[in-house]
């Protein structure tokens, strides 16, 4: 996902413009859940208990958590090497 900034007529302040995208993220290989981008809005639903829990995401919450998944994602990695 990414912002353009916009400029208000007559405004020196840049205003963000989040683009819409909708993107699926992850999808359980066994159709038990997944993980959908809609917008500003981060999805994750869990098809076996049937919830579904939404959150408001932007880009630095987006990169701070592909940073945290990565690094839990290399941890495991070590673990399951062990």
């Amino acid at each position: 996902m990414s912002e353009k900034m916009n400029r208000l007529p007559g405004e020196g302040i840049a205003q963000p413009e989040v683009l819409e995208l909708n993107v699926s993220l992850y999808s359980h290989p066994d159709g038990e859940g997944s993980i959908q981008l809609e917008g500003d809005l981060l999805r994750v639903t869990n098809e076996c208990d049937c919830s579904e829990a939404v959150v408001t995401i932007g880009v630095s919450g987006m990169r701070a958590l592909a940073r945290k998944l990565n690094a839990l994602a290399d941890l495991c990695d070590v673990e399951v090497r062990k």
